[in-house]
């Protein structure tokens, strides 16, 4: 979806003036991750190089009120979001609580200043300018108005219907039991407690399109991914594993994440490797066939 037609689609739905002036962007490092955290409300603020704003007509300063559709990495539009708040600090003046609002890391201060005095030293040396404590820093604050994913615990309801899901061919190993079968079964996709726990459901324009399972396992986290057939092969796969590895940094950080691969399914290898999963290790069981066990370091 391009920028323009998320905008019409929003300005219709909310009754907005189609001629009110939007700017559309990616983030600048990690445009996927950032957006994911965005779409699950855990970004709710960034920051820029004050300085670069005069260097650039073409660029306005931001201001409360101001529109902006994010772009993921192939520029495709996933939402929009309105400034919500503003303000022009030397960088040793942000403090903790809008170093949270960004939401990435460990959301703390630290981790801010860490992460942010590299990638502004970068930006501005590009520039011929120079980062120091005094740099003058842009902070915002924003909230997302429309977002064609949402993430949310998975009910009963959907559950059952992912019970429903028919895979043909080769892919058809992914099928579950029928409902009671799993019931009987005992499998904690049908009791209510591990649900709320540990599996996400994904929509996408209100269409429920996958869900995701985030296991702890101490040292690391265990992901399972399953989308709805008639939505795979469709270039849904990458949104849906960052949102998968958004929410495990939410609820646990920048922990390492493993997951188990079928050795045949190559389209889901390709887009784990592209979010910076890698290989580890091979194993086989007679119930499964050879999996490939893959491993992201956070």
């Amino acid at each position: 979806m391009t920028a323009q037609q998320m905008w019409e689609r929003y300005c219709t739905q909310s009754n907005t003036d189609i001629n009110t002036p939007y700017e559309a962007w990616a983030y600048g490092a990690a445009p996927d991750n950032l957006l994911a955290l965005t779409i699950l409300g855990t970004k709710t603020g960034t920051a820029s190089a004050y300085e670069l704003y005069a260097l650039d007509p073409d660029e306005p300063v931001p201001q409360v009120g101001d529109y902006s559709v994010i772009l993921d990495s192939r520029e495709q539009a996933q939402c929009i979001i309105v400034t919500t708040k503003t303000a022009v600090l030397p960088f040793e003046e942000v403090d903790a609580l809008h170093a949270a609002s960004e939401g990435e890391g460990d959301r703390s201060l630290a981790y801010w200043r860490r992460v942010h005095e590299d990638f502004f030293t970068k930006e501005l040396a590009e520039y011929n300018l120079c980062f120091s404590n005094r740099t003058p820093v842009l902070c915002e604050r924003f909230q997302v108005v429309y977002s064609l994913y949402q993430v949310s615990h998975l009910t009963e309801k959907e559950a059952k219907e992912v019970c429903s899901w028919r895979y043909s061919d080769i892919y058809s190993v992914y099928n579950y039991p029928s409902w009671e079968e799993c019931m009987r079964l005992g499998w904690s996709i049908t009791n209510e407690t591990k649900r709320q726990q540990e599996f996400f459901a994904v929509t996408c324009e209100g269409q429920f399109l996958a869900l995701f399972r985030i296991m702890d396992r101490g040292d690391h986290v265990e992901l399972g991914v399953g989308m709805k057939p008639e939505y795979c092969g469709q270039g849904n796969g990458r949104m849906l594993t960052e949102l998968a590895l958004a929410k495990i940094e939410e609820l646990y950080g920048q922990i390492p994440v493993q997951l188990l691969v079928r050795t045949f399914n190559t389209r889901a290898i390709a887009c784990y490797e592209k979010v910076g999963f890698e290989i580890v290790s091979e194993c086989s069981s007679p119930e499964t066939g050879p999996l490939y066990q893959m491993r992201l370091e956070r």
